[in-house]
């Protein structure tokens, strides 16, 4: 700001609008004139209040004293370490004949605003670990997906061989009942032959007993399928659950995921919002 009276002067007439310029702006803010070392008038904010008073020397973390030293105007963050709290400021220099005489000062208190910030970053970490930790499950929810499904194809399959042991059954029960009426009939022709035929009839014996033995084994075997063929239908009942339960568990993931993405949208307009406050 180039002026042409003396800085005096100019000095005098601002000081005299400086307690108007907070309700002229809307803003509630902390306004000062300074020299080149000191502050000459200072009016406090009304929310928050800064350990400032007419001709306090200006601090080193200051921003004024960059101003005074560049000649530019200068929009810059101050931190709270400065002055207590933190404060967004716009300095401009007041220069007459060439040179920088002082400043003028204003500064909004940003804590609301650091605060929304601090918070909508939080909140981006938290939606990111919420995120990778879904995209975990859907990877796992995938992978018992994939097994329940090879189970399932694994339980089909032995249920298909149970089936096939039925046939074989069928057929050895079918050899043994003819096996046996074998045996009978040569029974019966031993006893007619008399004492030649007695060697024949203690093979026919064998052979009876032989088919009683594979019958009683048959039986045996067919309980033991029908056993593991109750138990594969469990398990393919059982399969199909769980295989029903994990892909509505992914169905479930996925929209999660989408409400997730949209927050994690939300908090960015938010974020970028609070940068523009």
């Amino acid at each position: 700001m180039h002026i042409n009276e003396s800085f005096e002067e100019f000095s005098a007439a601002f000081r005299v609008v400086l307690p108007y310029l907070k309700e002229i702006m809307g803003h509630d803010m902390a306004v000062n004139i300074s020299n080149q070392t000191h502050f000459l008038k200072f009016e406090d904010a009304t929310t928050f209040h800064l350990p400032v008073t007419n001709g306090s020397e200006i601090p080193k973390g200051d921003p004024t004293n960059e101003v005074i030293k560049e000649g530019k105007q200068l929009i810059t963050n101050v931190p709270a370490e400065v002055y207590g709290v933190p404060m967004k400021a716009i300095i401009t220099p007041i220069i007459t004949g060439g040179k920088v005489v002082g400043c003028i000062g204003i500064g909004r208190n940003t804590a609301l605003e650091d605060k929304v910030l601090q918070m909508t970053s939080n909140l981006e970490e938290s939606i990111q670990q919420v995120s990778a930790t879904i995209q975990q499950i859907v990877a796992s929810s995938s992978s018992i997906n994939e097994n329940q499904q090879q189970l399932g194809t694994a339980v089909t399959e032995i249920g298909d061989a149970t089936d096939s042991i039925y046939v074989v059954l069928e057929l050895i029960k079918n050899i043994a009942n003819q096996t046996k009426m074998l045996g009978l009939n040569a029974s019966i022709e031993a006893s007619r032959a008399g004492d030649d035929g007695r060697g024949f009839g203690v093979v026919a014996k064998e052979i009876r007993k032989l088919s009683e033995q594979s019958q009683y084994t048959v039986a045996r075997i067919n309980d033991l399928t029908k056993q593991i063929d109750q138990r594969v239908q469990g398990a393919q009942n059982v399969s199909s659950v769980t295989l029903k339960a994990v892909e509505e568990q992914a169905a479930a993931t996925q929209e999660i995921m989408a409400s997730i993405e949209e927050i994690s949208s939300s908090s960015q307009i938010l974020d970028d919002i609070a940068k523009e406050l």
